[in-house]
């Protein structure tokens, strides 16, 4: 058994953040928007969460098109398990409190948390939260208030910013109900 994939030409989201450090606010809303409606197919077509949206997760073409990739992690919305009892998928930096707090099944708002996370960073150059130890990555994803992303880059106009702090609420139901009504806003 194998399976064929199309060439991607270009390069990933985060080799161009490592060269460039932020991207203009058009071309991140673009990209954001783009990552959304690939999430939307995956949630409503397939039924499945990506479970690992991250820069390094992104091909973006000269052109500017961006293909989600990596469905190493892809899998069904949680069961309601409690978090212990489940396996913790994804990168810890961009990963949704849910995910490792909390009784409640994860779904699609959990790649809309990560996709908040990945829209700070192209913005403001910065991830939301940093640490070097992954428990206390997980306690700030957990409870820490980002720094307002408007703080961090001036320019970003404010509906921007609410909405950035809107996909990185620590409640999943603060978050856009889907991917669709984040690639409508976007």
């Amino acid at each position: 058994f194998f399976l064929v994939f199309p060439r991607l030409d270009g390069e990933s989201l985060s080799s161009v953040l490592a060269r460039q450090r932020r991207l203009p606010l058009p071309l991140a809303l673009w990209i954001a928007r783009q990552t959304a409606e690939a999430l939307e197919a995956l949630h409503q077509q397939a039924g499945m969460v990506h479970g690992d949206v991250k820069p390094a997760n992104l091909m973006i073409a000269e052109d500017g098109h961006a293909t989600l990739i990596d469905l190493g992690f892809v899998h069904p919305p949680g069961q309601g398990e409690h978090w212990s009892n489940r396996p913790v998928c994804g990168t810890l930096n961009y990963i949704a409190p849910e995910t490792v707090t909390s009784s409640m099944a994860e779904d699609g708002r959990s790649d809309l948390y990560s996709l908040g996370v990945m829209l700070y960073e192209m913005i403001t150059g910065s991830l939301p939260l940093r640490s070097e130890s992954a428990e206390q990555l997980i306690r700030m994803h957990r409870e820490a208030k980002p720094v307002c992303i408007r703080e961090r880059h001036p320019a970003t106009p404010k509906p921007v910013a609410s909405l950035v702090h809107r996909l990185l609420a620590k409640d999943p139901l603060r978050r856009p109900n889907s991917a669709a009504d984040l690639a409508r806003i976007l």
